[in-house]
């Protein structure tokens, strides 16, 4: 049986083993709704929102060390976190929040190929004139 020094060193000489967290969290959204949205909004506004990301990135690190943190100190989930420190109606304001975050994002993910087969098929009535014309 392998100790944990050992373990540990295995892991560190894997060249994935330096990137972290960071390249499941960053990947985790590049879903083909969310893929459509971005070539839309580009396509739109060009680097004209670009400013944005300026903003969101430090906030988005700080969500994602604050939970990181959460997780280390209490050796819990975030639900844990808030069913122990916190009222019972916090909790299910939480969870609501939840389950209206992933109805919305399902339904994105459902809309999207019907989204690019309205855009990329065919137009059946101009195929159906052209082939019912006579010569």
């Amino acid at each position: 049986m392998l100790s944990l020094k050992e373990i540990k060193r295995r892991l560190s000489e894997h060249p994935l083993a330096r990137v972290g967290p960071g390249l499941v969290t960053g990947a985790a959204d590049d879903d083909p709704s969310g893929i459509s949205t971005y070539s839309q909004a580009g396509a739109a506004y060009g680097y004209g929102l670009l400013w944005t990301a300026l903003v969101t990135w430090p906030l988005m690190i700080a969500v994602q060390l604050m939970c990181a943190r959460i997780g280390t100190v209490a050796r819990a989930g975030l639900a844990s976190v808030l069913r122990e420190h916190y009222p019972a109606r916090v909790l299910w304001f939480a969870c609501a929040l939840l389950l209206i975050a992933n109805t919305v994002n399902i339904a994105a993910r459902m809309a999207h190929p019907w989204r690019v087969s309205l855009t990329m098929r065919p137009n059946v009535y101009v195929k159906a004139a052209g082939i019912s014309r006579r010569p």
